[in-house]
């Protein structure tokens, strides 16, 4: 059996607490805003889900907001929008990702 020996390690896990669903109409435009607490140790976050029919992915990322919130242009009228909030930090330019909030479900109007 080798000797090996660990230089470190480090587990960070980061959460996001989500506070609330806001649901906003644009003139025309059917949107979906998500807005939750901030969590201090992130550099932002990054937006799962799915809608429409179309298999869970990504939707898209913020950047470390006081407010932070995200507004799905996509998000469908008709059916409900699953969404997850992933709180994320950047080590070595790489984005990596905390554990995700709990389910958001809502419609655009």
């Amino acid at each position: 059996m080798k000797n090996c020996r660990i230089l470190s390690l480090i587990a960070v896990v980061l959460t996001v607490s989500v506070f609330s669903v806001y649901v906003i109409a644009d003139g025309n435009n059917e949107c979906l805003t998500l807005a939750w607490n901030a969590n201090p140790e992130a550099d932002g976050y990054l937006i799962y889900g799915y809608s429409n029919g179309q298999p869970y992915g990504y939707i898209g990322m913020t950047q470390l907001l006081v407010d932070p919130m995200f507004t799905d242009t996509s998000a469908s009228s008709v059916i409900e929008n699953h969404y997850w909030v992933f709180a994320y930090y950047i080590e070595n330019n790489q984005i990596i990702p905390g554990l995700p909030s709990e389910e958001l479900v809502g419609r655009a109007i």
